[in-house]
């Protein structure tokens, strides 16, 4: 009867173990587990954890507290165990050897298939060994199989796992690579990642050619966003930071290594109302920054991922976390999985789908069927027999009016400048004062000359009453001399008044301001323009020149009067080109009338010169084909 107790009490405790294992969500805990199952089915001191070399790396392998440290055991004990434990995993089966130095002590090795080369490791006091029948061996080695059994299980949940991911992942890259454009390849991507990662909301950002920083295009669920809000600008912001990082992130992050430059994640996140931020930059192999992708989820009711069970609380199991968190992982796990992939598929499509020339050439194909070629072809011969239609070519050319003539109105003798009468842009009349030159000089010069003239004249008579013939010959020159002299000084008095030669209108010459200056002989005062009629200078393009010809009609419309167009015929075309707003230019000259004199000298305008009559799309296409014919070579 006691054994059947006994038999019943250890397939509890092999049961309650189980369902622990099946509760515990990583190896740590595994181990936790089954240290806590075999310090309530033995008493032991000691139960410890051994991985091989191959295992771990290290030299003569590792040995793990698990219940306590294993800071304070002496260190023979320590060597004792790891190679006792080494032999148990060489051989796969289970090791029971006295330690050296301890008659009461035991250590107890058990081996574990998966993962291999590693081991749990007991040490049970010799008085426990003999009141033991070999039923609690056989448990320690069932607790063993049980965590075998937990690694397979996981391990084939995680193939499964991954097979699913990279399934979802593929179905995912398709139908991304179906869009026709960017845009909608980045909402279709961002719309099932949602779905597929169980988010919030996804964010994708693309870097547009010749720029590093990724621009927001598509957020799950929303066809259009405003690119200037808050949101959108933190969002583009953490974006930037994933690609800076170049390495995924979530926020907040439990990694004290992998916590630098997340302040705009937590921005993010806070601003968003999301517990937690998970992003992956996608960068290409080559080092090019293609975009990043964000997805964020919302707070939700803490709930255990599993049922704890008294053994596992015993045994200070993992704590529970959030569902917001474990989605938050696991979208860090497939997005770092697929990042490569999706960098691929993005760079791709932004590269054939963003180009101007596939875009008209899928427009094309889905605008071509049989109703709208019959359509474009009845259009486009319409518009090939608009372009036969005969029309006057015509010039496009900038033009001026200048004076017919120009007349100089000079300073007749040097002299100050006593006043001036008009200014640029005043009428004038034939014959009309302008201004005048000062006379005090000039008078004070003749009184003098006149008074020398006398001295002479009476200076030769009394020579000649006094027969000196010689000095009376001489007095008679100065004489003449001085006469002349006076003559001219008369000559200058009369002409201080400076008029106008023509009637006109005065284009240059103001002198308001230099009264009292002296001018010099021949100095230019005034420019002085006739206004009935005037000539209009029109710049025709030297690629334009060989069409126009003298006797061709031209149209005028000025800037000073745009309401009034004015008819002229080319009177004259100068051989010689000219530079004219840094361009070459022939200059052809056409009279006007200008009978109202509204029109002004320096007026300017545009022109058209109407040549031979040339067919429509000869005029709109002959400079574009000659240019093109001119590249070839031809």
């Amino acid at each position: 009867m006691k054994s059947l107790v006994q038999t019943e009490h250890r397939s509890d405790l092999l049961g309650s173990l189980r369902q622990s294992l099946l509760n515990c969500h990583d190896f740590k805990q595994v181990q936790l587990t089954l240290a806590g199952f075999v310090r309530r089915r033995v008493n032991c001191p000691l139960v410890a954890w051994y991985c091989s070399p191959q295992a771990h790396g290290d030299r003569d392998g590792r040995l793990e507290g698990l219940a306590c440290p294993l800071d304070g055991i002496d260190a023979t004990l320590r060597s004792h165990l790891k190679a006792q434990a080494l032999d148990a995993v060489k051989s796969g089966t289970v090791s029971i050897k006295p330690l050296p130095g301890k008659t009461d002590l035991q250590g107890v090795v058990v081996p574990l298939r998966a993962p291999s080369g590693e081991a749990l490791v007991s040490v049970i006091q010799t008085s426990e060994m003999l009141q033991s029948d070999s039923a609690d061996c056989l448990a320690l080695v069932l607790a063993a199989s049980l965590g075998e059994n937990w690694w397979a299980r996981r391990t084939v949940e995680s193939t499964k796992s991954n097979a699913a991911c990279v399934a979802a992942l593929i179905e995912i890259i398709s139908r991304t690579h179906s869009a026709h454009d960017s845009e909608s390849a980045c909402q279709r991507l961002a719309d099932q990642l949602q779905e597929y990662l169980q988010a919030d909301a996804v964010f994708v950002g693309l870097c547009r050619a010749g720029s590093s920083e990724p621009r927001l295009v598509a957020i799950s669920g929303e066809r259009e966003f405003d690119a200037l809000s808050e949101n959108v600008r933190l969002t583009e912001a953490a974006l930037h930071e994933s690609v800076a990082r170049a390495a995924a992130a979530i926020w907040p992050s439990d990694d004290l290594r992998n916590r630098h430059a997340l302040l705009s994640h937590k921005q993010v996140t806070e601003k968003l109302g999301a517990q937690h931020v998970v992003s992956v930059p996608l960068i290409s192999e080559d080092g090019s920054r293609v975009g990043a992708i964000l997805a964020s989820f919302r707070s939700r009711p803490i709930s255990s991922l599993g049922s704890v069970s008294a053994l596992e609380s015993e045994t200070n199991a993992a704590p529970t976390l959030s569902e917001s968190a474990a989605l938050a992982a696991r979208a860090e796990t497939i997005l770092r999985a697929g990042m490569s992939s999706l960098t691929s598929c993005l760079e791709v499509i932004q590269r054939l789908a963003d180009s101007r020339m596939i875009q008209l050439l899928r427009k094309a194909r889905q605008m071509f069927n049989a109703q709208r070629a019959r359509t474009t072809a009845t259009v486009a011969t319409t518009f090939a027999l608009v372009l036969l239609l005969p029309f006057q070519y015509a010039i496009h050319c900038e033009c001026e009016l200048q004076p017919i003539e120009r007349r100089y109105v000079a300073a007749p003798f040097a002299g100050p400048l006593e006043h001036c009468l008009v200014e640029p842009g005043d009428i004038v009349e034939a014959n009309e004062l302008l201004a005048r030159m000062d006379a005090r000089e000039v008078r004070w010069e003749l009184a003098g000359i006149r008074a020398d003239l006398n001295k002479a004249t009476k200076e030769r008579n009394t020579h000649l009453t006094t027969h000196e013939f010689g000095d009376a010959a001489i007095a008679r020159h100065e004489v003449e001399r001085l006469q002349k002299r006076n003559e001219l000084l008369e000559h200058r008095d009369s002409s201080l008044e400076i008029r106008s030669p023509i009637a006109g209108l005065v284009v240059t010459g103001d002198h308001r301001e230099a009264e009292g200056v002296p001018l010099e002989q021949g100095q230019t005062l005034f420019e002085v323009a006739p206004l009935d009629r005037m000539v209009v200078e029109v710049a025709i393009p030297e690629e334009d020149v060989r069409h126009a010809q003298q006797g061709m009609k031209i149209r005028i419309q000025l800037d000073a009067v745009p309401e009034r167009i004015t008819e002229a015929v080319i009177r004259r075309i100068h051989p010689r080109a000219e530079l004219r707003d840094n361009e070459n230019v022939f200059i052809a000259e056409a009279e006007l009338e200008n009978d109202d004199r509204q029109l002004r000298p320096g007026m300017r305008g545009r022109a058209r010169v109407y040549t031979t009559r040339r067919p429509l799309g000869w005029s709109w296409f002959h400079k574009p084909f000659a240019h093109i014919l001119g590249w070839l070579g031809w």
